[in-house]
């Protein structure tokens, strides 16, 4: 793969990754909060919204790793599990943005 088809092949990924985001963002946490669902884990079960992340992006790097040691059995295919881990990545990253937007005293 050449350099400028790692980039097409990048830049279809990333837009699948969107298309899932908007698709299960909304159906998981609604118009207002796109963290909530991790919020509302974090909440009932008494854990930082880090941890909640964790346990959840967990699941998908487990199926990441049966497919790595050769016994991934999942209907879904492994590609949409990386881009589901993608996806953890992003909301973690904008968790941190959002808190320290808020740190710092801007609006959101």
């Amino acid at each position: 793969m050449t350099h400028d088809e790692l980039i097409g092949f990048a830049e279809t990924v990333f837009s699948e990754c969107v298309q899932v985001l908007e698709a299960k963002g909304r159906a998981y946490s609604g118009e207002e909060d796109a963290l909530r669902n991790f919020k509302n884990t974090a909440r009932d079960l008494n854990l930082t919204f880090e941890k909640a992340w964790h346990v959840f992006f967990y699941k998908h790097l487990c199926s990441l790793l049966s497919y790595i040691n050769g016994y991934y059995d999942d209907p879904e295919p492994i590609e949409m599990r990386i881009v589901d881990l993608i996806n953890y990545l992003i909301l973690l990253m904008a968790y941190i943005a959002d808190n320290n937007a808020t740190d710092s005293g801007e609006s959101k």
